[in-house]
């Protein structure tokens, strides 16, 4: 509950007094006799109180210059500056406060100084009264003085500021859907650890965790920058941020140094006159022996989070300031500004052990929870847990080992509960890990790459994101490059990529918008499992390659492969260089297997081992662990079939057609034909006619006729192609209408069938009962059959049969040209045949031998063709 006081002159007395004044029923008498003694007392208190000149001055000075003196001696202040100072202290006076009121203790009992609660005895019988110093202290009070002391009343403040932004952590737990009953467990943890909580850096002491200790190389000799120049903000800049840490302890002046690194105030992008702090560590990092540590992938081992009901995320307040440096290491870390050299007593940010130092101490101190309840990334913490008690338990955990190793917490960059969390740009849930929808709609909405050095942040910006897109090479190869193209002639650096201007054809603007439509593509990857199938699908082509990792966690082996409940744990491809493209089609069929061995280990290594899909049979034989390689096959894929020594896997053959995981790299995010279908319905459906409304089956109906969009000219072309070529031969126009309007309703009907047939060509025109067929060339009028073929001149002079294909729905006809008529002949027709227009379902042929001979059949059992024989 929240009251509103009036900080008048009545509320200043009521404080000095000691206590809120509270109203007690009493009789007339009493009162009487009360107000006597508070007049007697008043008039005690007026008779005491000392003379303004003689009272020690105030705590908050001069209300004019801060000097330590009252207002009314001040000698640098004019009479309209003590009236403007009196006006503001009234101000101040009169200002309105919050005040928390909780319970009031029971009787018998008395809070101590608003923390502890104790029993009391009102009358001990004593024959000395004790009295407060704190009531004595502020019993009279000068009228100009302050009746809070500054240091306390700062320290209050910060407290307050802390408890203000927990409750709005807590409140937003809940909002996010924490358990309700185990809220009140959840605030009193975070109030039990808030010491450990700070909302801003402060002079705490440093970490107790072992401190960083930079080791030189043999003969490594002091650096000393030259003194630079700085422009005036620069200047101010240096001077406003080296302050702070100063008076904290974390820096200290030191001109007798022999080490100077230069600072280097960096402007912050779309910030003018803001400047980040810096400092040119490459000198010293040059004569530095770097330290070896470990910092594993976050998705590599965060199985544990799956299934996760919530996270919660911790940011330390400037991390890198938390953590000690070895006196042995403090000077050669130094650094010169305008004014002196500083030398740090805290491990700076830039060194080239400093994040490593920090990744390996963070591991260290949170051993006992990491990969099982927490991830730590340097100074970002990730705590989840697959129940609510798990989760309060891991919290407190936590918190018990920052408290220990005095570390502190960032309730600014922090939260406590979350089903969703984006964590170093990747959104965790329980199922997996995906990239933040944000950041990939901001590089959706980057135009034009102006310079090179901007084309070269978008590739590394997607770069990052391969591991979730498939068919990542061949999308981007274009803007590669493009960009190595220009870097080839500029230079690699980024200063030198950043004055070079870019010059877009239309094609390459065209592959760049592809590029950022396809980063919407990005998938979410599941959380690995020991206990899950593990499947590995491979494929190639002539220019480049691709795998799929998915896991399955119910197999059926009744079930074929691709027809597994597969979760997405990784799409890898690559494009193959020059040298690379001139290898076999069966050592680029193996090429990403091998990849997949030697790069993808932390996943295929696993007690149940994993399975391995590949189109190409003779793979087969060759990486099949129960099988004898013959000599004749031996050498390069022998050689690869090394690195999968040691795995556990079964290879199995899939056909072509079936390895549908692997061809999806292309193609991953295609629509089904349910959703193309309901969004073309969707699109169309307002132009439907008015009497149109939803048949059983879905489709739009006009009188029990199916209405069909003026826009689909597809279905309408199949439409008129089927009305038109009926068993009666080729219909005209009023039978076409008449055939077509008993099943569909199309609008303008007449004109489209009167279109269709004006450019039917492949047909004889039939008008009435009459047929008029098309004209024969205007040249040559052959009579003879073949005639044709020899005045065409060259190499069909000798060519004197031809081939006649045609299909029996259109009367499509096509003549092939030829020496003789062979099997070779026939079978290369109906293989080009096939390739242009799609395999037919029957084929009919006369009782020709060169249709019936082997090749023929051959190639028509590999193109699945049913022949019968007339």
């Amino acid at each position: 509950m929240l009251t509103l006081e009036q900080n008048s002159n009545a509320s200043l007395a009521r404080k000095a007094g000691g206590g809120d004044m509270k109203a007690a029923p009493a009789t007339k008498a009493g009162s009487k006799a009360s107000m006597s003694r508070m007049a007697a007392a008043a008039s005690t208190k007026s008779t005491r109180k000392e003379p303004m000149d003689s009272a020690k001055p105030p705590k908050t000075g001069c209300w004019h210059c801060q000097g330590a003196h009252w207002l009314k001696d001040c000698l640098t202040a004019s009479a309209d500056d003590r009236a403007w100072a009196v006006e503001k202290m009234r101000e101040v006076k009169e200002k309105v406060r919050a005040k928390k009121v909780t319970d009031s203790p029971s009787t018998g009992e008395v809070v101590l100084n608003g923390l502890v609660m104790l029993p009391y005895v009102a009358d001990l019988g004593a024959d000395t009264t004790f009295i407060p110093r704190q009531a004595l202290a502020t019993g009279i009070l000068p009228a100009d003085d302050d009746p809070f002391d500054e240091e306390d009343e700062a320290l209050d403040l910060s407290r307050q500021e802390i408890r203000e932004k927990l409750d709005e952590l807590l409140v937003a737990a809940g909002q996010c859907g924490f358990s309700p009953p185990d809220m009140n467990q959840l605030h009193g943890l975070v109030m039990e650890f808030e010491d450990v909580c700070r909302v801003d850096l402060g002079a705490d002491t440093p970490a107790d965790i072992e401190p960083l200790n930079i080791t030189l190389e043999e003969g490594a000799k002091p650096f000393r920058a030259r003194s630079r120049h700085y422009a005036p903000a620069q200047r101010q800049f240096l001077r406003e941020y080296t302050a702070r840490p100063e008076e904290q302890g974390f820096i200290r002046r030191n001109d007798q140094t022999h080490w100077t690194c230069a600072a280097v105030p960096v402007a912050k992008p779309h910030k003018p006159g803001e400047f980040r702090m810096t400092v040119n560590y490459r000198p010293v990092n040059a004569m530095t022996v770097p330290i070896a540590g470990a910092a594993q992938e976050v998705p590599d081992s965060a199985e544990a989070a799956k299934g996760a009901c919530g996270y919660a995320d911790f940011d330390m307040p400037k991390g890198f300031w938390r953590l000690p440096l070895h006196p042995d290491s403090q000077e050669m870390m130094s650094f010169v500004t305008t004014d002196t050299v500083y030398t740090p007593t805290r491990v700076p940010q830039g060194a080239s052990d400093s994040a490593l130092h920090f990744q390996s101490q963070m591991q260290k101190i949170f051993a006992p929870m990491l990969y099982l309840n927490l991830l730590v990334w340097v100074d970002g913490i990730l705590v989840y847990a697959k129940t609510p008690d798990e989760f309060l338990d891991a919290l407190r955990r936590l918190f018990t080992l920052v408290q220990l190793h005095r570390l502190k917490l960032s309730v600014a960059k922090s939260g406590l509960f979350k089903t969703d969390i984006k964590w170093y740009g990747r959104v965790f849930n329980g199922v997996g890990i995906s990239h933040d929808p944000d950041r990939i709609s901001a590089l959706q909405s980057l135009s034009l790459p102006v310079t090179a050095a901007d084309l070269q942040q978008f590739l590394c910006a997607t770069g990052w994101m391969r591991d979730t897109l498939m068919d990542f090479s061949r999308t981007m190869q274009p803007l590669l490059d493009k960009l190595e193209g220009v870097l080839s002639d500029a230079g690699r650096t980024k200063k030198l990529a950043a004055g070079v201007l870019l010059s877009w054809t239309h094609a390459e603007a065209a592959a760049f918008a592809r590029a950022t439509q396809y980063l919407r593509s990005s998938q979410t990857l599941h959380f690995p499992t020991q206990s899950t199938v593990l499947c590995v699908f491979s494929d190639a082509s002539e220019r480049g390659w691709g795998l799929v990792g998915t896991q399955v966690a119910h197999w059926n082996d009744g079930r074929p492969a691709p027809d597994q409940q597969h979760e997405l744990l990784v799409c890898k491809s690559g494009l193959f260089d020059p040298t690379a493209q001139r290898r076999s089609i069966i050592e680029k069929k193996a090429f990403p297997i091998i990849w997949a061995a030697l790069h993808l280990e932390y996943l295929l290594v696993r007690p149940g081992g994993f399975h391995l899909y590949c189109d190409h049979k003779n793979l087969i034989y060759v990486f099949s662990p129960v099988h004898e390689v013959k000599r004749h096959v031996r050498g390069k894929l022998q050689r690869w079939a090394l690195s999968l020594t040691g795995l556990t896997y079964q290879i199995e053959h899939i056909d072509g057609t079936a390895n549908v995981w692997a061809d999806l790299l292309s193609r991953w995010r295609a629509p089904s034909e349910e959703v193309v279908g309901e969004e073309h319905q969707a699109k169309y459906r307002n132009a439907a006619p008015p009497a149109a409304n939803r048949g059983k089956n879905g489709n739009i109906v006009v009188e029990d006729r199916i209405w069909i969009p003026s826009a689909a000219t597809e279905l309408l072309q199949r439409i008129m192609v089927v009305a038109h070529c009926g068993s009666q031969g080729h219909r005209g126009l009023d039978p076409m209408v008449t055939t077509i309007k008993e099943t569909f309703e199309v609008d303008s009907l007449g004109q489209c069938c009167r279109r269709f047939l004006k450019r039917r060509l492949l047909c004889k025109h039939v008008k009435g009962g009459n047929i008029i067929p098309r004209p024969w060339g205007p040249t040559y009028n052959p009579t003879l059959r073949n005639e044709l073929l020899p005045l065409l001149g060259g190499q069909l002079r000798r060519m004197c049969v031809s081939v006649v294909l045609k299909d029996g729905l259109s009367h499509f006809c096509e003549l092939v040209a030829c020496d003789s008529a062979t099997s070779t002949v026939a079978a290369t027709t109906l293989a080009d045949w096939t390739k242009r227009f799609g395999p037919p379902e029957v084929l009919v042929s006369d009782q020709g031998s060169h249709f019936r001979m082997r090749p023929s059949a051959k190639c028509a059992r590999a193109c699945q063709l049913n022949r019968i024989w007339c």
